[in-house]
């Protein structure tokens, strides 16, 4: 076993190592002290503040627990560094914003990983005042925004201070709760916990006061422009029938996920989702109401303090003036409707005037906050209905309506497919945090793998023992070169279903219009790849790279092992293309070029320690001069 051990400044001196079968690499002797002073916030302190990271450390921490001093592996951080994305707030594409605590935890609790939270980690730039959480959705780094306030104005300034900090932002989505128009322009039925996504946005109280009523301005220019056309394609894609079920199962299947972590999220009764008659006051009409009450007086639209929190139960709301009820329907999944959302700086609490709304302008539901984005940052409204804009509202819906709100935007992420930005990849390469050397290898694979106008394919097998470097020389190589290849796609072949996963996912990246179909089966998997397979092997589609990753699990003979597949086929059918194939198995060469990967040497091994450490030799030279000590790497082969 080979093992790096390394001495720092100020410690009891060297300590020797100890062997574990599991690590073969970098240990790192330290006491608590020198962890803080020597590796200080930028690596250690950092990433114990994020939850994926503390875990993985906390993790690391205990299976080395009892040894003093404690022992810190480099490599074991790094194999992880090099396994999970840590992008750059420039790598962030999808703003989430939201005016309510309740509206961000719904969208937190359905983050796949989470980065960072109030910018522990990422930090922003000055003039930035916004609140942030950072994670990933799905394939998408994705950065949460907190509102301080409700309000379109609040909104307008959280967009415009998102973009000093997250300049490469494309789409913002903001999302939460909402009122609901109980009728859709098509006369579709809405009902609580139903969400709405916005294909236009007005702000109905931008507009003139005129003694006999109220006009809204229409022109041009005062008007809210549309979503940009990437925007619109995509939910004119999800406007079909076939597609808008597909849409919602994917909506529930994240629902379901939130509401079994924790039982705050669920649905309420479905018999207490009420629509009354949109001209019937929500105030005291019960004979125990307050005496000399206001709101007694039927001749009078004057409403209480008392009644306006009160629920219609306690203040005798007729039953006669129940206009639908959801109680007695079968069906109490929530459904989406796309469509106009009218947006304002006031809460809509009037039936009468929702519904002339409705019937003017064909709005679908009544928010505050998304006229204020719209014209700061490309904007899609997701709300769940938690109400019917109507004085009858109260907020015994609205934990649920931000649970379906944030399960949609979640299912709307799956489909949204964000433009490639210049000069960056076309398609998700996994990130390395520190790559020194192997430039000869580097420049061997160019020349082995750049498109060529010979009609031949071009397959580089990279094989070496576990925790070499294959991966890392292979992400190296793509993100040097992908503006070199017309199409980049990075596959895990960890075994045959995870390939047949990835290269399933490709196929909305290379169909025009791109196909929003949920995969429900193996077999709808097979399919999908198959036809990623056929479009690679197009004879006018030559420029591509595709990188096998962590083939382990190689087998030509079909039925050797249940676990062990066959990766020849899934290459494409054609003399075309370039092809990377990581694996400890170095039978897979029959496939390839050889190109074996070796330990790092000497020098370019201290560089690595080093530069994970935020150092450079310069700055071990200025240590050693400053505080009279000598900082050793010594390198040992046990065999």
């Amino acid at each position: 076993m080979r093992v790096w051990y390394v001495t720092f400044p100020g410690s009891e001196g060297s300590k020797g190592y100890e062997r574990f079968e599991d690590i073969d690499g970098i240990l790192v002797y330290h006491t608590a002290g020198l962890l803080t002073t020597f590796f200080g916030l930028p690596l250690f302190q950092r990433l114990m503040r994020i939850a994926g990271w503390r875990n993985r450390i906390t993790r690391l921490a205990m299976r080395l627990a009892g040894r003093e001093p404690l022992l810190f592996s480099l490599p074991t951080l790094a194999a992880s560094v090099y396994q999970f994305e840590i992008p750059s707030r420039d790598e962030f594409a999808i703003a989430i914003i939201c005016a309510l605590t309740l509206e961000a935890e719904a969208v937190e609790a359905l983050f796949d990983e989470t980065y960072d939270r109030l910018s522990a980690f990422y930090k922003k730039q000055s003039g930035d005042d916004n609140a942030y959480f950072n994670g990933r959705i799905g394939s998408h780094n994705v950065v949460l925004c907190l509102m301080p306030r409700m309000g379109k104005g609040n909104a307008a300034s959280v967009a415009a201070s998102l973009k000093i900090s997250y300049r490469k932002i494309q789409v913002a989505l903001v999302v939460g709760i909402c009122g609901g128009a109980p009728y859709s322009p098509t006369k579709e039925e809405v009902f609580l916990g139903d969400v709405i996504i916005s294909d236009a946005v007005i702000e109905y109280d931008f507009g003139r006061q005129y003694r006999g009523g109220f006009m809204r301005k229409t022109g041009v220019r005062d008007t809210l422009g549309r979503p940009n056309r990437e925007i619109q394609s995509l939910l004119a894609g999800l406007q079909p029938q076939q597609s808008r079920r597909d849409f919602q199962a994917k909506m529930l299947q994240h629902l379901r996920v939130i509401q079994a972590a924790q039982p705050y999220w669920r649905q309420p009764s479905s018999a207490d989702d009420v629509l009354y008659e949109a001209s019937y006051q929500h105030k005291h009409y019960g004979s125990g109401s307050p005496h000399l009450c206001s709101c007694l007086d039927d001749t009078s639209d004057e409403v209480c303090p008392e009644a306006l929190d009160a629920s219609c139960i306690l203040l005798g709301c007729a039953q006669d003036q129940i206009h639908r009820r959801r109680g007695c329907r079968e069906n109490t999944s929530p459904t989406i409707q796309i469509g106009t959302v009218a947006s304002a700086d006031t809460v809509m609490k009037s039936g009468e005037h929702r519904d002339n709304l409705v019937k003017s302008e064909g709005v679908i539901g009544f928010e505050m906050e998304g006229a204020g984005v719209w014209n700061n940052i490309s904007c899609v409204i997701i709300k769940g209905v938690c109400d019917y804009a109507d004085s009858h509202k109260n907020k015994a819906w609205q934990a649920y309506a931000a649970a379906t709100g944030a399960a949609t935007a979640k299912a709307f992420l799956e489909y949204w497919d964000p433009t490639v930005l210049e000069g960056e990849s076309a398609v998700p390469i996994p990130a390395i945090e520190e790559f020194v050397g192997r430039e000869e290898e580097l420049s061997c694979l160019w020349k082995h793998l750049q498109p060529t106008s010979e009609r031949t394919r071009k397959v580089a097998v990279l094989h070496g023992l576990g925790g070499i470097g294959k991966t890392q020389l292979a992400i190296h190589f793509a993100r040097k070169h992908k503006n070199d290849f017309t199409a980049i796609f990075w596959l895990s072949g960890n075994d045959r279903a995870a390939l047949v996963s990835s290269l399933s996912s490709c196929l909305p990246r290379i169909r025009n219009p791109p196909v929003y179909t949920q995969v429900t089966n193996e077999e709808e998997a097979e399919q999908r790849a198959n036809q990623v397979l056929l479009w690679l092997a197009k004879p006018d589609n030559t420029r591509w790279l595709v990188v096998f990753d962590n083939i382990d699990q190689y087998s030509p003979v079909q039925g050797y092992d249940g676990s062990k597949y066959d990766l020849y086929e899934f290459f494409p059918n054609a003399d075309h293309g370039s092809i990377i194939i990581t694996s400890r198995l170095r039978e897979l060469t029959e496939l390839g070029k050889s190109f074996p990967v070796q330990k790092l040497s000497h020098e370019d091994t201290t560089r690595l320690l080093l530069q994970s450490c935020g150092l450079s030799i310069e700055d071990i030279r200025r240590t050693e001069a400053e505080q009279g000590t000598t900082v050793s790497a010594k390198y040992e082969d046990e065999g």
